[in-house]
């Protein structure tokens, strides 16, 4: 890698002076920076990990959808026309465009698991923004903890799999 070969052209010093790394989650650049910068903490971003609980809520729409009918979603279908408000923060949303959204999956996914992987996103979300305001070790750790137990709560596949993947992250 292009990177890991400058650093190893830096001196000690300012190697040793990085102190944190941000990547996207993938083993390829966790490998790199772990071996250019033995000492640096590896940290995702928080935007790759937003991503991944997009996707999450992307792959069971699609999952519960294909449950339901059989099919890909269409425009008449409740998930797929609400599907860019369920990638939405929920404050970007008006009230009236979040009720419309929510009582429309609610009407039409008996099992309620779009609604549910759209919270453990918006918990997410919540969890990082509190992780921006440098709160206390324990704090941080009860709420990470608390989200952990959400996702096994839902215990939908994909909201386990982004559980998994986060807290290996």
């Amino acid at each position: 890698m292009a990177v890991a070969q400058w650093l190893a052209k830096q001196s000690p010093e300012f190697r040793s002076s990085i102190t944190h790394v941000a990547i996207d989650p993938c083993a390829a650049y966790a490998a790199a920076a772990a071996q250019a910068l033995p000492d640096a903490q590896l940290v995702v971003d928080h935007f790759h990990v937003i991503k991944l609980a997009n996707d999450m809520v992307t792959a069971v729409r699609r999952r519960v959808t294909w449950d339901q009918r059989g099919r890909r979603g269409r425009a008449v279908d409740p998930e797929w026309a609400n599907r860019r408000r369920l990638l939405t923060a929920r404050e970007r949303l008006s009230e009236h465009s979040y009720a419309k959204m929510w009582n429309a999956l609610r009407a039409k996914d008996p099992g309620n698991e779009i609604l549910a992987a759209y919270i453990v996103k918006e918990e997410l979300r919540g969890l990082l923004a509190l992780a921006r305001s440098r709160p206390d070790d324990h704090h941080l750790a009860y709420q990470f903890y608390k989200f952990l137990d959400l996702c096994a709560q839902v215990n939908l596949p994909e909201v386990v799999k982004l559980a998994t993947t986060i807290e290996k992250w």
